[in-house]
């Protein structure tokens, strides 16, 4: 099952220092443990039913769970950074790894890590403070984690 699962810059740094997504990591950041999939009763209820067009259906939620994200923990860190990095972290994972919180929504909890070659793909994007438009995310692959790191300005070790 594919989530896609709003994360945070110090998520990507336990990533890249951990070499898995931690569970624990993750809750200690006030990271949400939580993501979007298609469940059968989110799919009911869409007008698309092209799998390309659904894939960005949940990436548009989680970029904006992620979005407001970024917005709240830069307001506890800095009192005006005028950019927030936005990112989303999507994986294929087995069903049991997941609980699902909300079959119409498509909302499911993490039951578990999230292992290296589990990720699928990495979005990032810079998130402007009271923008109207969409948060451009760019995609990043697994492989990709030096690119990822610059993009965020983390420092690689």
């Amino acid at each position: 099952m594919r989530i896609y699962l709003p994360i945070t810059t110090d998520a990507i740094a336990s990533l890249r220092d951990l070499g898995r997504f931690d569970l624990g990591a993750v809750t200690a950041l006030n990271a949400v443990g939580s993501g979007f999939v298609q469940t059968p009763q989110w799919q009911e209820i869409q007008d698309e039913d092209d799998q390309e067009v659904l894939e960005d259906s949940l990436l548009a939620l989680a970029t904006d769970v992620a979005s407001d994200l970024a917005m709240q923990m830069a307001t506890q860190l800095v009192a005006q950074v005028p950019n927030k990095f936005v990112t989303v972290l999507v994986a294929e994972l087995a069903p049991e790894s997941l609980a699902i919180e909300s079959d119409s929504h498509g909302v499911a909890r993490l039951q578990s890590d999230i292992g290296f070659k589990q990720i699928q793909a990495l979005f990032a994007g810079i998130s402007v403070e009271n923008a109207v438009e969409e948060v451009e995310m760019s995609w990043f692959g697994p492989s990709e984690m030096p690119e990822l790191l610059d993009f965020l300005v983390l420092p690689q070790q």
